[in-house]
């Protein structure tokens, strides 16, 4: 003898309504899909400055090297002590964004691997 069963679920609009628990879960996931939305628009944005400051932080040496030169050629003064006490600066300075950099790098965890 053979009793065979078979079990069928509909799924319809009008079986979620059915179930409220069921209904208030697809509630929930929808809303979540839309706050991690806003959230990527955020992390954009923010990258963008973050960026834009990486950007002005590693050019400040060479705008405080030029500016040296500059006002020490406009003054008549470009001797090799003056110079070399502008590089200093400009070298003093890359070191600095070198070391914020690293720091920066060292201290930001990488993103999970997506599988």
């Amino acid at each position: 003898m053979r009793i065979d069963v078979y079990v069928h679920s509909v799924h319809d609009a009008s079986s979620h309504e059915a179930n409220p628990l069921l209904q208030a879960i697809l509630d929930k996931v929808t809303k979540m899909a839309v706050d991690l939305t806003a959230l990527q628009a955020a992390v954009a944005a923010e990258d963008t400055v973050i960026d834009s400051a990486i950007a002005l932080i590693q050019g400040i040496p060479q705008v405080v090297s030029d500016a040296v030169k500059a006002a020490l050629t406009a003054a008549g003064t470009a001797d090799a002590a003056a110079q070399a006490a502008a590089d200093a600066a400009a070298a003093d300075i890359q070191g600095k964004t070198n070391a914020l950099q690293s720091a920066l790098t060292a201290n930001t965890p990488t993103p999970p691997v997506t599988p």
